[in-house]
């Protein structure tokens, strides 16, 4: 341990806060752990980079085989990306690589060594190193592809730039997509008719670059007054790939420059590969014959733009990964078909009837009420799993819900009271439609179980001062108080209730509630806390874990609700569809209709008679800065 310890230090000298070597007499506490990186974690937040690095080189002194270790090694790391000091970052991340092989971070942490060394240019070395990091991992990993092929351009390579793209393209997220479909655009515009010849030659590239050597090819050949060869090339291109993005460029050449030729699907701007997973590029190199394959589809309504693009964007990832993960158990292969659901029934409704011709098995979405483009889905006979809390919508009949709806929230917190033996409670909330709402379910769901609420009192919502409404609650007795607001207007009322005189209280609250901000304004006043949670990417599950640890790889970022919700609806289509031979959308519609007791990542969910899913959701309880499980569903 001793010379483990001096290793590190010598290593956090080059981060720049050399302290003091600190070997505790006894087992620190977890807590204290937890404390001191939590406000290391905090300081980070904020960007003040120096206080923060101080209490990281502090944690990994005090604590180098502490649970957050590896994590406090990244963040180091990235500290000194931002201060310019690349060579101090490389070394943090190879001493975690080589102290904490099995850390989830280490992946992570080689691709930053490999981003320092094309920085500096060592190109070569950027090349090795990444082939050395693919043989460690079963399937290739889309960002260290990129930064491969983007030093194999640098060292004048441009067919093995183009092999690493197009790997790379192969797992990369949708996200991903549009950055390395650029690169390898500009990459063919700039191959002669030789190296075209050369790759073609090999007969092995999926449609997607199939097509852009085929375009570049018919552009050269216009280049160089070729007219009779170039509209042959392009018409050749229009007719093989009719979906082809490029399509609707080539088509007015082959007009101007020739007789157009027949056509045979028609030609769409807005048929994408992108956006419709039709393409796969192949498993190992050199680059294996592109085979078409009739596939089961499932299509995704999602709002893309406006509003609510940010969610429509995140449940696309998370039906992203769960692409990955089906894949990695083996389920057969399924595209996704994505379609923008747009600000207005109308352009909902259209969508729904282009996945309908595009002859998707199942929609998953959308995401905000939209009953035209339900009932239109309804109509056609496609199995459609909205992605909403509104519990009054029509379900069944080839229509699902998947959410955590109020209902859920205020069951969960009512089944838990009873089973402590709680009995009489109290509600404080803003007297608008959120808070009058819960205030309702959760006094039917008391009363079913054999409680009583005892006393209420409704506030403003624009309010800062709750006197009046404690004031009344003090005057009865009672066991908890449940408060249905948002994380920053509790954390103004839990420091008032002692002073007026409302302490040891069980306090209860709705997912809102689950917010650092809320500790961070309530303190000491919302310890033991507890809320219902539809996902929580620290919980003890497995499962949860796995999908956690996918996610971040994907993004570099912890999933939330939404990805979460997204992903454990797609693997449950992907169970469906992802065996042998192909289902009928009657048939998809029986199995989801069947579907009981699925463990998700967002808790165990069922289907009941009409098609709303019912979920088994999480506890959390406030305990010291941090949210805990007490229940995991």
């Amino acid at each position: 341990m001793k010379v483990l310890t001096t290793i590190l230090m010598a290593l956090l000298c080059f981060a720049g806060a050399c302290g003091p070597v600190y070997f505790p007499m006894f087992q620190p506490s977890v807590s204290e752990q937890n404390q001191l990186f939590s406000n290391a974690e905090r300081l980070f937040e904020r960007r003040a980079y120096p206080q923060s690095l101080e209490l990281y080189n502090e944690y990994l002194t005090r604590f180098p085989e502490g649970a957050s270790a590896p994590l406090a090694l990244m963040r180091e790391a990235s500290i000194n990306i931002e201060l310019k000091n690349s060579g101090v970052a490389r070394k943090l991340w190879q001493y975690l690589i080589d102290r904490y092989p099995e850390s989830v971070f280490v992946p992570e942490a080689r691709i930053g060594v490999l981003g320092t060394l094309y920085d500096e240019k060592a190109y070569s070395e950027v090349i090795r190193e990444g082939e050395r990091f693919l043989k460690n991992i079963p399937t290739y990993h889309p960002k260290v592809r990129v930064l491969m092929g983007d030093a194999h351009l640098a060292l004048r390579s441009p067919l093995k730039a183009i092999e690493a793209y197009a790997l790379a393209y192969q797992h990369a997220v949708s996200s991903e997509k549009e950055n390395i479909k650029r690169k390898l655009k500009a990459t063919v515009a700039s191959l002669s008719d030789a190296d075209i010849s050369s790759l073609t030659e090999q007969s092995g590239y999926n449609s997607l670059l199939k097509g852009y050597l085929m375009y570049q090819a018919g552009l050269n050949r216009l280049k160089t007054e070729k007219y009779e060869e170039a509209v042959k090339v392009l018409s050749e291109f229009v007719e093989i790939l009719p979906d082809h993005e490029l399509v609707s460029e080539a088509a007015p050449l082959i007009k101007r420059f020739g007789k157009q030729p027949e056509i045979k699907a028609e030609i769409k701007p807005e048929n994408k590969p992108e956006n419709k997973f039709v393409e796969q590029m192949p498993q190992t190199p050199p680059i294996s014959p592109y085979v078409s394959q009739i596939r089961n589809k499932i299509g995704c309504l999602l709002p893309m733009s406006g509003t609510y693009s940010d969610y429509g964007a995140k449940a696309l990832r998370g039906i992203e990964i769960a692409k990955i993960r089906a894949g990695a158990l083996g389920y057969q292969a399924i595209d996704i078909v994505v379609k923008d659901s747009g600000a207005s029934p109308e352009q909902a409704m259209q969508a729904v009837r282009e996945l309908d011709e595009q002859q998707v098995s199942a929609i998953i979405g959308p995401l905000t009420v939209a009953e035209t483009a339900v009932t239109e889905a309804r109509n056609r006979g496609i199995p459609i799993i909205m992605l909403i809390q509104k519990s009054n919508m029509d379900t069944g009949n080839y229509v699902f819900r998947h959410f955590m709806t109020p209902e859920m929230q205020t069951d969960v917190i009512a089944s838990y009271a009873a089973s402590a033996g709680i009995r009489t409670f109290a509600v404080l909330y803003p007297n608008e439609k959120y808070g009058t709402s819960f205030m309702g379910l959760f006094k039917q769901a008391v009363t079913a179980r054999g409680g009583k609420i005892v006393e209420s009192a409704a506030y403003s919502p624009t309010q800062t001062d709750f006197s009046a409404a404690l004031k009344k609650l003090a005057k009865t007795p009672f066991e908890a108080l449940f408060i249905p607001d948002s994380a920053k207007k509790v954390g103004l009322i839990l420091p008032q209730l002692a002073f007026h005189d409302i302490p040891n209280v069980q306090l209860f609250g709705t997912h809102l509630w689950h917010s650092d901000k809320l500790i961070q304004m309530a303190g000491q006043s919302a310890q033991g806390a507890v809320i219902p949670e539809g996902f929580f990417a620290e919980s003890r599950s497995p499962l949860v874990a796995d999908f956690v640890r996918n996610f971040q790889t994907a993004y570099r970022e912890k999933p939330e609700f939404m990805e979460a919700i997204a992903y454990d609806t797609a693997m449950m289509l992907f169970q469906i569809l992802g065996k042998p031979g192909t289902r009928s959308r009657n048939e998809v519609r029986e199995e989801l209709s069947r579907l009981q007791h699925f463990q998700g990542v967002t808790g165990m969910t069922s289907f009941d008679a009409v098609g709303a899913a019912r979920k088994n959701l999480y506890l959390l309880r406030i305990d010291g800065n941090a949210f805990t499980e007490i229940a995991t569903p």
